[in-house]
């Protein structure tokens, strides 16, 4: 086990703020937290020039931000790797995050259901930038052909069934500011992913979930349907996920999507009675 020593020697620096764009906005802030967005699940450590280069910060901005954080608790850092890891402050931000959520707790039999009707995963997402973010999967156990995403994986947001039901649950204005973003992240690739979107809002419409057949990876066919709270608050996703020689694209339309629907709209339905 890594031994927790003290961090580095800091760089004297200052940070500097960007030229205000909103004068509630708090740079340092938000640059600490895109610290802590950094470490994805497969990350246990991440030193200064990896962290540099995954948010875009000088190394003394980064050094003097991973300080504060050592010293509230979000991060600690390793003296034997001389990397920084999650503190158990942060850890416990994403515990109460997933505790709070009810809705998980009365998904998840039907999920299991599900999962191993379809013979694959079943999942649900929400969005962390732009990709969505697994918050919860149920496993087929009549199948050896699961999709190897757990908890914390994260996927695209556009061209996935996953990522495209989220974009169709979300008001007018977000989904429009999101496909912005994701237009000037790759705009060599936007005709096409404008088409997929484009053709998952019309699946919505007309059958109530969206489709991804091999659009993100080749070896995935994927169905998803939004979840979207009574009580406003964030908008997340049901996706069923696996090979497509066990998710047909037949199969998909007739049967599995709507059973899929149906897994939601039962979910909203126990938990309104909750209300």
């Amino acid at each position: 086990m890594a031994k927790v020593k003290s961090a580095p020697v800091i760089e004297s620096d200052e940070i500097q703020n960007d030229e205000e764009k909103d004068r509630q906005f708090v740079t340092a802030l938000a640059r600490g937290l895109d610290i802590l967005s950094c470490f994805k699940a497969n990350d246990r450590f991440l030193n200064n020039q990896e962290i540099s280069q995954r948010t875009g910060l000088p190394k003394p901005t980064v050094s003097r931000l991973t300080y504060t954080l050592i010293e509230t608790g979000y991060l600690n850092y390793s003296g034997s790797q001389g990397k920084y890891f999650l503190g158990n402050k942060t850890l416990s931000l994403g515990y109460a995050f997933v505790a709070n959520q009810e809705m998980r707790q009365i998904a998840r039999p039907m999920m299991k259901e599900l999962s191993d009707y379809a013979q694959a995963s079943v999942a649900i997402g929400v969005r962390d930038q732009l990709n969505m973010l697994y918050i919860e999967n149920s496993r087929s156990s009549t199948t050896t052909f699961n999709i190897r995403l757990d908890v914390g994986s994260h996927i695209p947001l556009a061209k996935t069934a996953m990522g495209r039901a989220y974009l169709c649950g979300v008001s007018e204005k977000e989904r429009n500011s999101l496909m912005d973003q994701i237009k000037a992240q790759n705009p060599s690739e936007w005709p096409k992913v404008k088409r997929g979107l484009d053709q998952a809002m019309k699946d919505y419409q007309d059958k109530g979930f969206c489709l991804s057949l091999g659009d993100w990876n080749k070896g995935v066919h994927g169905v998803a349907v939004p979840y979207i709270p009574d009580d406003g608050t964030e908008v997340l996703s049901f996706n069923v996920g696996g090979p497509p020689f066990i998710l047909t694209d037949d199969k998909l339309l007739s049967d599995i999507g709507p059973r899929l629907v149906s897994l939601v709209n039962n979910v909203a339905y126990d938990m309104r009675k909750m209300r």
